[in-house]
C-alpha cells in the first residue's frame, strides 16, 4: 500500500491496515452471499413453479376424469421430474 511507504506515524497506518483488511473480508462475505442467495433463489423458484402447476389446474374442478385435466396432470408431472434432477453444484 502506499499509505506505509508515507511517513505518517504507525497508529494510522496500523489503523489503516486494520480498516482494508475489514473491507476485504466484507467484499468476500458479500460475494459468498450473494452465491448461496442465488442458488437458494433457483431452489424456490423452483418451488414456485411445480407449485403454481398442478395446483392452478385442479383449482376449481372437483371431479378429475376430464381429458384435459388429465392431459394437464400428465404435463406437470413431466415438468417436475425434469426440475428435480439434480444439479451440481
Amino acid at each position: 500500500m502506499k499509505i506505509t511507504a508515507t511517513a505518517l506515524p504507525s497508529p494510522i497506518k496500523h489503523h489503516v491496515h486494520q480498516v482494508s483488511e475489514i473491507a476485504e473480508h466484507l467484499c468476500a462475505e458479500t460475494t459468498i452471499l450473494r452465491q448461496e442467495f442465488a442458488r437458494m433463489k433457483a431452489v424456490v423458484d423452483t418451488q414456485k413453479e411445480r407449485d403454481s402447476g398442478k395446483g392452478e389446474i385442479l383449482k376449481g374442478h372437483g371431479v378429475f376424469t376430464r381429458p384435459d385435466v388429465i392431459e394437464a396432470l400428465e404435463g406437470c408431472r413431466k415438468k417436475g421430474k425434469e426440475a428435480t434432477k439434480p444439479f451440481s453444484t
